[in-house]
């Protein structure tokens, strides 16, 4: 039975990815098209590449979003011989994913052309494919607690990430710490800001797979 729950998990993971095949498609597209374009013709930089590439991530993943609410298909997985854990599992799986292959394209332009800066731009990529994650999460996490009960839960959540933005901007603007948002050749990230950015990363995934767990229904 146990074989038959992880296969099953590892199914709706396949057709998940399937099924949005076309959007996933067309976002590596445009990352392949940037890589080639910079390591050909030489008309890209690689923080343009991040940028253009991270844009049509979010792009992708809220037209994949849109299109999961329309159809219902958390309704729709749920009632397949799946537990619940395993479906947030595959919900979030999914997300880590689709950034992955951002990440190995980043990693291999990396390798490509700025090899002699890897020790300085490594932690730039490790830190905005976080962050991309991160901002994702959070959009997921918003649109969780409107299933779990109360509207004062997505109030308080939103009003949370609003105090913590506001308080980081004021710490940038007053010089005392370095803005979470900003990249670029004259701001790079250190490797503790990269562990930071991925521990808070790795602790809103686990926490969203709470808030799942937690729904009152998976019908509506």
């Amino acid at each position: 039975m146990e074989e038959s729950l992880k296969f099953n998990m590892w199914h709706v993971l396949k057709a998940d990815l399937q099924y949005h095949r076309l959007v996933i498609g067309t976002v590596y597209t445009i990352g392949i098209m940037m890589l080639i374009g910079d390591l050909a013709l030489n008309i890209f930089d690689i923080y343009m590449i991040l940028g253009i590439t991270t844009l049509s991530f979010y792009a992708g993943m809220w037209i994949i979003g849109a299109t999961d609410n329309k159809e219902k298909r958390d309704r729709h997985q749920t009632a397949l011989p799946n537990s619940i854990e395993r479906q947030s599992t595959v919900r979030l799986m999914f997300c880590v994913l689709f950034q992955t292959g951002l990440l190995i394209m980043w990693l291999l332009l990396l390798l490509l052309k700025y090899a002699g800066d890897a020790n300085r731009l490594v932690w730039d990529i490790f830190s905005i494919n976080a962050l991309n994650l991160i901002i994702i999460m959070l959009f997921v996490i918003y649109a969780d607690l409107g299933e779990v009960g109360k509207k004062l839960y997505r109030y308080l959540f939103l009003g949370s990430v609003l105090l913590i933005l506001f308080f980081l901007i004021y710490l940038s603007i007053i010089d005392t710490l370095q803005y979470p948002l900003s990249f670029g050749p004259e701001i790079r990230k250190t490797p503790v800001e990269t562990a930071v950015y991925n521990i808070v990363c790795i602790v809103l995934i686990y926490f969203d797979h709470i808030i799942f767990l937690k729904r009152r229904s998976y019908l509506d």
